[in-house]
This record gives C-alpha cells, sequence and structure tokens, in this order.
C-alpha cells in the first residue's frame, strides 16, 4: 500500500517539474496508474484483515463509497482550480500553467499524507489471522 501511495507522490513531482512535452504526460500517468492499482488493490485485503468477519462486506462496501465520494470531490477541487485560475483566449477559457502547478501539488500534499497514513495501518498478529483470509 505504501508503494502505491509513494509513486503517486513520485509520479506528481515528476510532473510538476516535468510537464513540457507529451511523453512527460504520459509517463505521469503509467506512473499513477501503477500506483492506484496498488493501493486500490491493497485496500479491500487491509480492511478485511481490521475488521471482525461478520463486518468485511460492511467495510468494503463503505471503502467503495469513500472511495467514490473522494474521487469525485478530487475532481470536483481540481475543476474548481482549473476554472478559477484561466484567461481567455479567442473567446475560450483556458488553464494557465499556474492552475495545472497548483493542482499538481493538492495532488502532491494529498498522497504524502496518504503515504504517511499508510504507517499508522495496524499490522495483524500471528494469532488474528483467519483461515479464510490468504496469507
Amino acid at each position: 500500500f505504501t508503494i502505491g501511495t509513494f509513486s503517486i507522490v513520485v509520479a506528481y513531482v515528476f510532473v510538476l517539474i516535468w510537464s513540457r512535452e507529451v511523453w512527460h504526460i504520459v509517463v505521469a500517468n503509467a506512473i499513477i496508474g501503477v500506483g492506484i492499482a496498488f493501493s486500490f488493490a491493497a485496500m479491500p485485503m487491509i480492511i478485511m484483515r481490521s475488521v471482525p468477519s461478520n463486518e468485511t462486506g460492511v467495510s468494503n462496501g463503505l471503502n467503495a463509497l469513500f472511495r467514490s465520494v473522494g474521487t469525485s470531490s478530487a475532481s470536483a477541487v481540481m475543476g474548481g482550480v482549473l476554472a478559477a485560475m484561466s484567461v481567455t483566449a479567442g473567446g475560450r477559457a483556458i488553464p494557465t500553467a499556474e492552475a495545472f502547478a497548483v493542482c499538481f501539488w493538492i495532488s502532491i500534499v494529498a498522497a504524502v499524507v496518504a503515504t504517511v497514513l499508510t504507517f499508522f495501518i495496524p499490522k495483524p498478529c500471528a494469532e488474528e489471522k483467519r483461515p479464510s483470509l490468504p496469507g
């Protein structure tokens, strides 16, 4: 889980520094995709190991709900930043480079917070392992 969130930090730092060419954006998006895949794939197992077995369904349902709320909220915040920091050119509003930099910084801060929080995820003890869960 930590690897996933840290790779998202790396991707946004990369795109903050290098975002002049299309391939820079492609590389950053690939790294972000890997980070999200690692993070989102690990969440259900972490949740199932952290709650009583009769609450795994409810817990994973809440995970899906908050994941949806988080991605929707993040989209709204980034859209608001891009809209607020735009200029008019040819009758159209176009976000400035500074607007994208602000979005990247917001993403970096969120990913750093997520990375730090991964260190506080409790590790299951040997006696807590359930036969229905792998590992």
